[in-house]
Parts: structure tokens; sequence; C-alpha cells
């Protein structure tokens, strides 16, 4: 009886230690699939993270999107300065073409039936046939030649004028960054802002001279009949004439500009940081401090380079019977004859007329410029 029971309960032992291991090892075959499952749902949670740049790579991203952004802004406001300006100064910038343009001038003699032995290429062109007194000509080209005169060439005036001024604002301001970022030159330097609006003048100027072209042919047509001809007229015309290269005519002396231009933005600058630091207004630039700045730059940089405006209107200006062939050949040449001819009173001719339609034109253009440049970065937009 008592080896039975012992048997037994050694039975029950060693059935006991079994049931133990046998536990032990689902325990540890639990912990080995738990301890997979965490793994995979680490790997799971590691491979879900995004990929994100490097620090560095996004904050040259962020300047990049920065610049875009202000390049997108000069363009905007420098194309609507220029639009909104030219359409308030149209009629004087035709009377300011007519009376820098030698040809008009004896046309119109023709026209009113003087003697045109008088109006012969070989002949100087005498002061008495200078016109005087801008309201009293416009009230002549209203009678002669209807109101729409007023507004010749209007047309592409506004098509050369917005990306011209788009271009003139933006490559400015580019080139004036990149030259700012040399340590030895200052961003703030007059030399910095010569040299980036004589290249903003050289672009402007490459990249819009035909259109330039077309706007001073159209505003030196003479006539009634003139009202009916069409820009596509002009352009079949000329290029039967010389081909393509007639539409760059006054090129070189457009590339003159390059030194009123550089000498505008140079004034413009000092001037404008002299009116801020005089209110003590660091963070706004208000309207008559611009008008004031770009108004007084304009007039100084014109006056001492304005011969170079008539120099290109007669390189630009339609060969005729009266001035004969290719009576204006190059930009010296240009110069010379008109000195030889004419004293040097007709390289000023229309001086006046100009500056009462540059100033506003400026003031205008600089304003609107100035005020979407602000509005635009402070919506952030």
């Amino acid at each position: 009886m008592m080896i039975s029971v012992f048997f037994t309960n050694e039975n029950f032992v060693h059935f006991g230690r079994r049931q133990c291991q046998h536990i032990s090892k689902a325990s540890e075959f639990n912990m080995e699939i738990n301890s997979s499952q965490s793994t995979e749902i680490n790997s799971n949670k590691e491979v879900s993270k995004p990929n994100l740049p490097p620090k560095k790579t996004q904050t040259s991203m962020m300047e990049l999107s920065k610049e875009r952004k202000t390049v997108l802004v000069n363009i905007l406001a420098g194309g609507m300065g220029g639009s909104l300006a030219a359409v308030f100064t149209c009629p004087l910038d035709v009377i300011q073409t007519r009376l820098q343009s030698s040809a008009f001038r004896m046309q119109r003699l023709t026209e009113l039936g003087l003697d045109k032995a008088t109006t012969k290429a070989s002949t100087a062109v005498k002061p008495r046939v200078y016109f005087k007194g801008i309201c009293s000509y416009a009230r002549y080209m209203v009678r002669s030649e209807g109101l729409s005169s007023l507004f010749k060439g209007l047309g592409p005036t506004i098509v050369a004028v917005t990306p011209s001024r788009a271009i003139y604002f933006t490559t400015y301001q580019h080139v004036k960054k990149i030259i700012g970022q040399r340590k030895s030159v200052s961003q703030d330097s007059d030399i910095v802002h010569f040299i980036s609006g004589a290249a903003a003048q050289f672009t402007n100027s490459t990249l819009t001279n035909p259109l330039w072209f077309l706007k001073t042919r159209l505003q030196l047509e003479f006539g009634r009949h003139s009202s009916e001809l069409k820009v596509i007229d002009i352009i079949k015309a000329t290029y039967r004439t010389g081909g393509i290269k007639v539409f760059y005519s006054g090129l070189s002396a457009s590339y003159l500009g390059m030194v009123e231009v550089g000498l505008q933005f140079t004034f413009y600058e000092k001037f404008k940081k002299a009116l801020r630091e005089l209110n003590k207004l660091n963070g706004i630039f208000t309207p008559l401090e611009c008008i004031v700045a770009a108004g007084g730059a304009k007039i100084i940089s014109m006056t001492m380079c304005y011969p170079y405006e008539v120099c290109r209107t007669r390189l630009r200006q339609q060969e005729s019977i009266i001035l004969g062939k290719q009576r204006y050949r190059t930009c010296y040449q240009t110069l010379k004859t008109v000195i030889k001819e004419e004293g040097w009173n007709g390289l000023y001719g229309g001086l006046e007329t100009n500056l009462i339609r540059q100033i506003p034109f400026t003031i205008i253009m600089f304003c609107t410029y100035e005020g979407v440049v602000y509005l635009l970065r402070n919506i952030n937009v």
C-alpha cells in the first residue's frame, strides 16, 4: 500500500515537472512572438516617418522661394507703374517726339505750303521753324489731325512699357543684390546704384528696341490719313525697306542712355536715403518723399544726358524725299550733323516738353512701383 502510494506520488511529481517545463517553453515562445511583433511594429513606425530634408536644404529652399517672390513682385510692380504712367502722359510723349524730329518739322512746313526750297535736306533747319507752346501745338494737332492724334502709338507704347519697366526694375534690383553680396562693396553705395541702373537700361534696350521703334514711327505720321495707318502696315513697309536690322535703329543711342539711367537711380537712392533720415522714418517711404526723390533725380539726369534722346529719335525717324536717304546713319554722325545744321540748340530740341512729360511719368511710375511693392510684401503674397 505504501509502495503504491509512493509510486503514485512519484508519478505525480514527474507529471508536475513536465507540466512546468511545458509552461516555461510556452511562455518563452510567447515572449519570442511578442518581441518579434514589437520589432515589426517599431520597424513599421520607422518606415512611416517622412524623410525630412536637412535643415540646410530647408533654408536654401526658403531662400529660393523668397527670391522668386521678390522677382515676381518687381515684375508686377514695374509693369503696373510703367503702364499707368504711359497712359497719363501719352499726349506729351507724342508732342515731345515730334519736336525732336527734324523730319516732322520739315514735313509740316511742306504741308503748310511753305517754300520747299527751304526744306531741302542740304539746308540747315532754322530756329524759326521750332515749335513753341505745348498747349497751342496740342490744339493744332487736334484741329488738323483729330483728337486721336494725341494718343498715337499708345498701343505699342503700353506693349513696350509693360515688359520694359518690368525688366527695368527687376534687373536693377537683381544686379544690385549680386554686386552688394561682395564684401568689398556696399549695396547702398553710389557705384552699385550706377552700375545696376546702367545694366537695367542695357537689358531693357536690347530686348524692347523694336517696340519703341514702332512707337516712334507711329507718332511721326502726319495728316488725317495717318489715323487709319495700322501697326502691321508699318512693320511690313519697314521690313521691305531694310530688313530686320531697321527695327534696331537707335539702339546705339539707347545704350548711351545707360549713363542717364545710372545717374537717375544714383540720385534717386541718394535722395530717398536723405529724406528718410531727415524724417527719421526708417521703415516707411512716404508718397511725398517718393515724388521729391523721383522728380529731382529725373530732372538732373535728363538735363545732363538729353542729347542722346534727340540722337535716338533722329536715327529712328523714317527716311523721306525731303530728308534724303540715310541722312542719319550712326550716333556720332547724327550728333555732328545736328550741331552743324542746327547748332547746339538742336541737341536740346523738345527738352522743355520732355521734362514736362518725363517728370510726371517718372513720379507716377516710381510711386506706383514703391506702393505695389509695399502692399505685396505686407500682405504676404
